[in-house]
């Protein structure tokens, strides 16, 4: 049984956000392990933290100024969590920000990146490549536009 939890109908705090997301992915650390561990990207690492819903996103630039890596931390429902991301790309869109580079090793993230595509389309423009390592690791390369062509790819890997 999920436990994700509809923004719409309670928002979460940090700490519960935490817990229910370390929940949902099965990840082997505590949400104290993750809060720790996002307190150092933030400061030591410049990761800029930004939360829609029930869902906090990871945020940090590249050597690439045209790329940033995002890495979602969700405990939102699942139509929330693809609206979240919308907004998310959106922002970034606004930013002048054509890539984004997402990390990922649960299989569940690839069934969600059409759905994402597919309700992005009537705002912006979306698409995306994938691949998976030796390790097992996903790695989704997004381009995002508001404009008649999407950029063109130069190297984000």
């Amino acid at each position: 049984m999920s436990a994700l939890v509809n923004s719409k109908m309670e928002m979460l705090n940090e700490d519960e956000l935490l817990a229910v997301a370390a929940q949902e992915t099965g990840s082997p650390y505590s949400p104290e392990q993750i809060k720790a561990s996002l307190l150092a990207e933030t400061y030591e690492g410049g990761a800029l933290l930004i939360r829609e819903g029930n869902t906090l996103f990871v945020i940090k630039e590249t050597n690439n100024p045209d790329v940033l890596t995002v890495r979602p931390i969700n405990a939102d429902a699942i139509e929330n969590f693809i609206e979240n991301i919308i907004m998310l790309m959106e922002m970034q869109v606004e930013k002048g920000i054509p890539y984004a580079v997402v990390d990922f090793t649960d299989e569940r993230i690839l069934t969600l990146l059409k759905s994402i595509v597919a309700k992005a389309s009537n705002r912006i423009k979306v698409s995306y490549s994938v691949k998976q390592s030796d390790t097992g690791m996903y790695r989704a390369i997004f381009k995002l536009s508001n404009l008649g062509n999407l950029p063109t790819q130069e190297s984000v890997q």
